[in-house]
């Protein structure tokens, strides 16, 4: 097995020298086919292993852009061998610092696996924001790196139209997931950064349904209508920093009426 020191070096090396590794991308012999596929492939915990991981599929001209935004396996698989490892905070600092770089260079993530990482970080970062007097400082860190994490993660969630019985679903279970760090006081520590965390939620929620709606079915406005007016989660009832603007209910409720208004235009045959 690939030992403490050495695995905790190599990430905390790639992630000081970060930039000058993506500047300086691996040859392939080939530009996408067999490669491409060997991109998903799980990583190897030996020397040569993470060696190969760092080089030729971190470093992959396509990793951000057509990987990491439909698959974040090598992330939580890097913060899962942490786990059962018991390699310290330094370790799970770099590991979240590396791929929080790639993914803000990726255009956009999957519903999907943001549902998977806000679900799995809290359980992976466990051990280490059970807050203790001498690692205050280093638990503390962690919890505000992984915040950031998890709002580029929020920034770039898109869903896709193909399902759109599944958009509202993937969005409680996501807003779900931020609740539930806030309730269990891991990463999102206090009310602002919950409320910050759900309004970008939000927003993507939004800018998807404006992206999709020439697609989107009539039916589904009229189940999310439903949803909102009936069954509305708790956290969107999270007060707001002022009175006077609109609440987390009403952003989305009037984003929906318009997109429906549209929907109904379009089957009538107005538009």
């Amino acid at each position: 097995m690939f030992i403490k020191i050495q695995l905790a070096s190599w990430l905390l090396l790639l992630n000081n020298f970060c930039t000058t590794l993506s500047n300086n991308p691996p040859t392939f012999n080939n530009t996408f086919g067999v490669d491409y596929f060997s991109l998903h492939s799980p990583i190897k915990f030996t020397a040569s292993g993470i060696q190969d991981f760092l080089k030729n599929t971190y470093n992959h001209t396509q990793y951000a852009s057509n990987i990491l935004p439909h698959n974040t396996s090598h992330f939580l698989q890097l913060l899962e061998h942490g786990q059962k490892t018991k390699l310290d905070q330094d370790y799970m600092l770099a590991v979240i610092r590396l791929f929080r770089q790639k993914i803000n260079s990726a255009s956009f993530l999957t519903a999907t696996e943001v549902e998977r990482v806000t679900a799995l970080l809290p359980k992976l970062l466990n051990e280490h924001l059970k807050i203790k007097v001498p690692l205050a400082a280093n638990a503390n860190k962690l919890n505000i790196v992984g915040l950031r994490l998890i709002e580029n993660c929020l920034s770039k969630t898109l869903w896709s139209g193909t399902n759109p019985q599944l958009i509202w679903p993937q969005f409680i279970n996501i807003g779900n997931s931020l609740n539930l760090m806030f309730k269990s006081n891991q990463i999102i520590l206090d009310t602002d950064d919950l409320n910050d965390a759900l309004h970008i939620l939000i927003d993507r929620l939004i800018y998807t349904i404006k992206l999709l709606e020439d697609s989107l079915p009539e039916s589904f406005y009229t189940e999310l209508s439903k949803q909102l007016q009936t069954d509305p989660p708790k956290w969107l009832e999270i007060d707001e920093l002022e009175d006077l603007i609109d609440s987390k209910l009403q952003k989305i409720k009037k984003a929906v009426l318009q997109a429906q208004v549209k929907a109904q235009a379009k089957a009538a045959g107005i538009l």
